[in-house]
């Protein structure tokens, strides 16, 4: 069965208290002050499963978030319009939905924008953690693509091709406190 490593990022955590004081917690562990038992639990993990990928007609690969919660993929307005150079007719069509038309209200997080749910006509190349290492390619992604600068994340979302005849397993290192994640199929 092929698999693919992903990459895991720990994030850097900051609480606002107030002016001046602020809480910050490196390496991706919030630590409990009082650990929960039963399960013992003495800090939450705070982590991102990302991967690279890459779209013809530019080199070289960028970073996207893998998000089983996010219905569909989203690719920023920096990217799709700016770096990738993509047209509507050559690089993707736009699902017109009846009643509503091409531009939809979407949110993500703090952030509202207008965007066009497209598929897309050129591949999109997932690969891991490993240069060398496998790849998959999505044909005909169902995307967003945001009409405004915000947001700037890149997702991979659950429907479109990307987790399709895919599992995505996320394992405890053993004897330590890291993730491991992959694709298999």
């Amino acid at each position: 069965m092929p698999s693919m490593p992903l990459v895991i990022k720990k994030l850097p955590f900051v609480h606002r208290k107030g002016q001046p004081d602020e809480v910050r917690f490196e390496g991706g562990v919030l630590p409990l002050s009082a650990p929960l038992a039963g399960p013992q639990l003495g800090r939450v993990r705070y982590l991102r499963t990302v991967c690279n990928y890459r779209v013809p007609p530019i080199s070289g690969a960028r970073e996207a978030i893998l998000d089983t919660g996010a219905a569909l993929s989203l690719i920023p307005r920096g990217q799709w319009r700016d770096d990738f150079g993509w047209r509507e007719g050559v690089h993707f069509e736009v699902c017109d939905f009846a009643g509503l038309g091409p531009l939809l209200d979407a949110q993500l997080l703090s952030h509202a924008f207008r965007c066009r749910i497209v598929r897309l006509k050129v591949p999109v190349v997932v690969a891991g953690s490993l240069v060398d290492g496998p790849r998959f390619q999505i044909d005909n992604l169902v995307a967003q693509l945001p009409e405004t600068e915000q947001p700037k994340l890149t997702l991979l979302g659950l429907w479109g091709g990307v987790f399709e005849g895919r599992r995505l397993v996320v394992d405890r290192v053993p004897n330590g406190d890291d993730l491991t994640a992959r694709f298999d199929w």
